[in-house]
């Protein structure tokens, strides 16, 4: 029997099980098909050994996706520079082929990098593009310093996001910033606002969370726990800029505590900790899984979103800021990132500062103790309405939809 659905690839560079993918833009593609007939989706991801699946699991994970009409192909990611990098294409451009002459003629991309791979192939296989949280990766690299902008590395990607923009059947963004510049390029694409989301119904504060996760740290009900989770370097603030402004904090206000958790090296990390003066007993360095991010959000006070307020990051879309919201922890974040310094002050769920030095840090102290002092439930009434307001899954599914529905009329 003919199958109906409109036949949709989505192109990740990055590995399927990989926290961004499931908390991000598999919350659409897995909620739209278990509730309606209309699509057929078929992901291409590029593995890495972080987040790699034993046999047994990646054949259940096929199988339970196939119950929702979506097919898996999992590709080998290859590090490396250039031949490696093409070694990876040929592999794309092989299952890509292959599903074009079976009926697939859309094509969704993850961010630029993926959205950029995906112009070039479109080109030639005729795909309507859909460049999902299309970001300036080609500046964020600039910014973080990478590479220049006169190296070969950004002149490329830099040219090819321009390009795939003009090209695009629908774009989407979380920021006001990249709507207003993708206006001035004067793109024909569909152009819709949809940033990082979270999904409201996982992350939620519970008082059980909290206490599970202090018991399990050692760490007392009456502390103040400031918490990072995430990244280090490159594109983030680096471990030493962050150790740096919570010896500030540590400093200036008494009873704090505080918390790393991160794929980074646990040792390396716990040393720079200690290097800037921190005491072995003032904060903890480990991990967490995705499933346990709202008990351990739940057990903080504060989050710390390390994105540094380089001019690219207004374009971003941190996805930490939603999950952050939604189980009622305010946040620090540096002017200029995304909108989340605007929406912080709007509804007084965050603390918007210049950057993370010392005199920055110190300024923004009595916005700390005020927060600190805080009723816990009094915050979570008021953060929790605005994560779902700007992040929360059941208002940016609707506009998914509508860019599901732009790309395929």
């Amino acid at each position: 029997m003919k199958d109906g659905r409109k036949k949709i690839v989505v192109f990740l560079y990055n590995s399927f099980k990989d926290p961004v993918i499931q908390s991000n833009l598999f919350l659409y593609l897995k909620h739209t098909n278990e509730n309606h007939q209309k699509y057929r989706f078929h992901i291409i991801s590029f593995e890495q050994n972080a987040f790699k699946l034993s046999m047994e699991e990646e054949l259940q994970t096929k199988l339970a996706l196939q119950k929702i009409a979506i097919d898996w192909t999992p590709l080998t990611f290859t590090p490396g520079g250039l031949m490696n990098k093409l070694m990876d294409f040929s592999k794309l451009i092989f299952v890509l082929t292959k599903l074009r002459v079976q009926g697939y003629k859309y094509l969704i991309t993850l961010n630029s990098v993926a959205g950029a791979i995906g112009y070039v192939f479109s080109l030639f296989l005729r795909f309507k593009l859909y460049m999902y949280q299309y970001e300036p990766h080609s500046e964020f690299g600039v910014d973080g310093g990478l590479w220049t902008e006169k190296s070969l590395k950004f002149k490329v990607l830099n040219k090819l996001e321009y390009l795939s923009a003009k090209y695009a059947t629908v774009i989407s963004n979380g920021t006001v910033y990249m709507l207003e510049r993708l206006k001035h390029w004067k793109v024909k694409a569909h152009v819709f606002k949809i940033p990082s989301v979270v999904n409201e119904d996982k992350f939620q504060f519970t008082q059980q969370g909290r206490a599970m996760v202090r018991e399990k740290c050692g760490i007392p009900m009456d502390k103040h726990l400031i918490l990072y989770p995430g990244k280090f370097g490159d594109l983030y603030y680096s471990t030493q800029e962050v150790a740096s402004f919570f010896n500030t904090i540590n400093k200036n206000i008494p009873n704090c505590f505080f918390m790393v958790l991160t794929m980074n090296d646990l040792g390396e990390t716990k040393k720079i900790f200690e290097d800037v003066g921190l005491e072995p007993n003032q904060f903890l360095i480990t991990r967490a899984s995705y499933d346990e991010m709202p008990n351990y959000l739940s057990a903080a006070d504060l989050g710390l979103v390390a994105v540094p307020p380089q001019p690219s990051k207004k374009f971003c879309s941190n996805i930490k800021v939603g999950e952050f919201l939604c189980t009622g922890l305010p946040y620090f974040i540096c002017e200029g990132v995304s909108e989340d310094d605007l929406v912080a002050r709007k509804f007084d769920v965050g603390i918007p500062m210049k950057d993370l030095s010392t005199e920055s840090t110190i300024a923004i102290l009595p916005m700390v103790e005020k927060y600190l002092a805080e009723d816990k439930a009094t915050i979570v009434a008021r953060c929790r309405p605005a994560g779902s307001d700007y992040r929360g899954f059941n208002k940016l599914i609707l506009e998914f939809g509508k860019a599901l529905d732009a790309l395929t009329k």
